[in-house]
């Protein structure tokens, strides 16, 4: 925590959870044994551990979105984005670049808060070095005591009486022992200390076992640490009561864990002598010290534990097994979460709640790049401010929201103008994405339009206009952000451009390297979408496309490709040429790719679409066979291979298109290089290396 907002979240996250834990202990207050009812706290400890708002989840309420809300109409600041990096008070510092004055009240607030938690761990602190101080003194003067008695019993050390009987009692019930201290002014035992912890007794005390008992249990399962730990979430949430009283609940329950150990190793009679002595302390008043445990804590609570101790059982082994499932059952929501995109709601975005509205965009994350542009784009297709408030830079928040305040729309802002209204039906597709370097995408976004953009109707040639426009994704903090690269510009495409990738229109990354007649040409394409068509309880895809943002989705792929020669020998040789076939392979990674040092990877492929196996040299097929049309053949395999072959006839153009096509595929980015093997009419043969032409994959 290192500002109000941040502590803030961290406490109402931790009251939230605190709710929760009532409420469920309050369902389960007789089924659940005490030593579950104690440690069923440990869920709210968790809690109080955990950073608020870690892994993007929170807790019951969507508190991250309510304090950005507070935030926001309190100072008027959109640009930040309230994070809490550790439960702990951090010093406080002037937030840079967060558009906050240095001198808010806010801030003056968080120094209150500071000082408080410094102003109760210092008293906490000095109670127990005052504790200490004291039992020293009266350490010293029990030796004192004890050298006077050895004096006076002619030089026979006659022990302390107290320890004597606490050492019998740790015995008889198999407890480890340690050093025993009688001191004046205190009303009960208590034991001090975690690391050289003492036992300290009222010096007119009169000794019991079952008191001795309770505090040596107190002291085998390290009970101060516990009241220490609760101790120090008391400091760190001062301020917040309800937390406080769940502090005292705890340490009650912790007192009713030691009774339940205590009445386990006692019969009958021994239990109700145990719980007259809690009786005949009822009516006192027992300051509770930092570092100590004591079997009396306040009149009210030792009454609880007397009733606990009359409805006393014994809880079957099994029992521990359903306790075990109702913790974890209740930790789901304590320590798991739940994100914030499930609040956001798919209706309409309300008039008369744009701070909630803008605070919740910016409490969602878009956890991966297919996230973002996937949120991006329906933005856009929208016109949502909300939906782009998630995925834009905090530097935009500002502006963001004073467009949304004044009623406007995505395309009244700059480089969000469309040529013309957006198909919303007709979805988008993110083309040729590629990673620029660690943690940054881009792409070109393009969709539908429903206008004609020169005046002209372009449905009669089977064509259609798209928008489309360079966006790139990257990496804020810990949240995914589009930043757009120049306008949107219209695009005159196929219709079916969306579903299937249109190469000629779109662009492509270019391949290229030359032989000795032919130079090898391939174009490749990618378009990346995430599925927003949701499927009926029969498996049929809906044809609606659902504009709600998936802030955590993956990105499904699809490729295209062409393959084409162009001629570049001697006019006079043209007519040599009669057939030409290929077989190539994709290259991803070139000091990844097994082929890169064995180059025999032009054996028998599986069927293909042309045929079956390795045909694409054979001169006697001469456009022959299954899959062939007009003298061409081609064919693929999933491994990335190609082969086919192509005749030419007696007159063809300098230009030959060898191959054409497209599929689905699991990769992004764009391969290293392609690797083609051409043979002409079966006599001469090459082996080319298409390597990438600068400026390729762009839209200009």
């Amino acid at each position: 925590m290192k500002d109000f907002w941040s502590f803030l979240l961290q406490t109402l996250t931790a009251s939230g959870a605190a709710v929760l834990l009532l409420a469920a202990k309050a369902m389960f207050r007789d089924k659940l044994s005490p030593r579950w009812q104690f440690a069923s706290w440990g869920l709210l400890g968790l809690a109080l551990l955990i950073p608020a708002g870690s892994f993007g989840r929170y807790a019951l309420v969507n508190w991250p979105a309510f304090v950005e809300t507070v935030k926001s109409v309190l100072t008027g600041e959109y640009g930040t984005l309230t994070r809490v990096s550790a439960p702990l008070p951090l010093p406080f510092f002037h937030r840079e670049g967060a558009g906050l004055s240095g001198n808010t009240v806010f801030d003056g607030i968080y120094i209150v808060y500071v000082a408080g938690v410094a102003f109760f761990l210092m008293r906490y602190a000095v109670l127990y070095l005052r504790l200490r101080l004291a039992l020293k003194r009266v350490e010293k003067e029990n030796a004192r005591r004890a050298l006077r008695s050895f004096m006076r019993d002619g030089g026979q050390w006659g022990g302390s009486g107290a320890q004597a009987f606490v050492d019998a009692a740790a015995e008889k019930y198999c407890l480890a022992s340690c050093r025993v201290l009688e001191a004046e002014g205190i009303e009960t035992a208590f034991i001090c200390g975690v690391f050289r912890p003492v036992l300290v007794f009222p010096v007119n005390m009169r000794m019991d076992e079952k008191i001795v008992l309770h505090e040596l249990l107190h002291l085998k399962h390290r009970d101060v640490l516990w009241g220490l730990v609760i101790c120090l979430f008391r400091c760190l949430h001062w301020c917040n009561p309800l937390l406080w009283m769940c502090a005292d609940l705890a340490g009650n329950d912790l007192e009713a864990l030691c009774d339940q150990r205590a009445l386990e190793r006692l019969s009958g009679e021994e239990r109700r002598d145990y719980g007259c002595i809690l009786l005949d302390m009822a009516g006192g008043k027992y300051a509770k010290m930092p570092g100590t445990s004591s079997v009396a804590n306040g009149g009210k609570n030792i009454r609880r534990r007397i009733t606990a101790i009359v409805r006393f059982k014994k809880y079957p082994a099994g029992m521990g097994v359903v306790s075990v499932c109702i913790l974890l059952l209740f930790s789901v929501p304590f320590l798991a979460g739940t994100k914030p995109a499930a609040v956001f709601g798919k209706g309409s975005v309300l008039p008369d709640s744009r701070a909630a509205d803008m605070a919740r965009a910016r409490t969602i994350r878009c956890t991966t790049y297919a996230g973002a542009f996937d949120t991006y784009a329906k933005a856009v297709l929208t016109g949502n401010i909300p939906y782009l408030a998630m995925c834009s830079p905090l530097g935009e928040q500002n502006l963001l929201a004073r467009v949304y305040r004044e009623g406007g729309r995505v395309g009244s802002l700059e480089k969000m103008s469309l040529p013309a209204a957006a198909d919303v039906q007709s979805g988008y597709r993110i083309y040729n994405l590629a990673r620029r370097k660690e943690d940054v995408w881009e792409g070109l976004l393009v969709f539908g339009l429903l206008g004609y953009c020169d005046g002209t109707d372009s449905e009669e040639t089977g064509e259609r206009w798209y928008a489309a426009q360079n966006v790139c994704a990257k990496k804020e903090n810990d949240r995914w952000v589009v930043i757009p690269e120049g306008e949107f510009r219209a695009v005159r495409a196929d219709s079916w451009a969306l579903m299937f990738p249109d190469i000629d229109r779109f662009p492509a990354w270019c391949y290229e390297a030359k032989g000795e007649d032919f130079t090898l040409r391939m174009q490749w394409q990618t378009a990346a979408s995430v599925e927003s068509r949701s499927q009926d309880v029969l498996g049929l895809w809906s044809s609606a496309f659902e504009a709600t943002p998936q802030p955590d989705s993956f990105f499904s792929y699809s490729y295209s490709h062409g393959l084409t020669a162009d001629y570049t020998g001697k006019p006079e040789d043209k007519g040599h040429y009669r057939q030409i076939g290929f077989n190539g392979r994709i290259v991803w990674n070139r000091e990844e790719d097994p082929a890169s040092e064995n180059r025999n990877y032009f054996g028998s492929h599986a069927s293909g679409s042309g045929g079956s196996g390795n045909t694409a040299f054979d001169p006697s097929l001469k456009g022959s066979g299954t899959g062939s049309l007009g003298g061409k053949f081609s064919g693929g395999s999933t491994d990335g291979t190609f082969w086919g072959s192509i005749s030419l006839g007696e007159i063809w153009e300098d230009t030959v298109r060898l191959d054409e096509g497209g599929s689905t595929t699991t990769r992004a980015g764009i391969p290293d290089c392609f690797i083609v093997k051409v043979r002409f009419d079966g006599r001469s043969e090459e082996e080319l290396t298409l390597e990438p032409v600068e400026g390729g994959g762009t839209c200009e």
